[in-house]
């Protein structure tokens, strides 16, 4: 429900043949960073881990205080718990 959009560039693009368009060139044609770039595009998410943080509190709750020793065994009984859910059946 907008008008249409104009592309406003405060930069310029790079020149054909100008020296940063070399260095460019150069460095993602270089053969040692193809030969490493998979690593780089197929990067694992962070979901992951927010997921176990979410799971250790509805063990071990902000909104209560727990001693060292106690915040400790429910931290590993989340633990055996997300491990537990997480396991792939065959």
């Amino acid at each position: 429900m907008h008008g249409p959009l104009v592309e406003q560039r405060d930069k310029q693009w790079f020149q054909k043949g100008s020296k940063a368009h070399q260095t460019l060139t150069c460095l993602i044609l270089d053969a040692q960073w193809l030969k490493n770039v998979h690593k780089y595009l197929h990067f694992r998410s962070t979901s992951e881990l927010e997921s176990f943080h979410n799971h250790i509190l509805m063990y071990a709750s902000k909104r209560f205080c727990f001693s060292p020793p106690v915040y400790s065994a429910r931290t590993m009984l989340e633990g055996l718990d997300y491990n537990n859910s997480n396991v792939i059946r065959t």
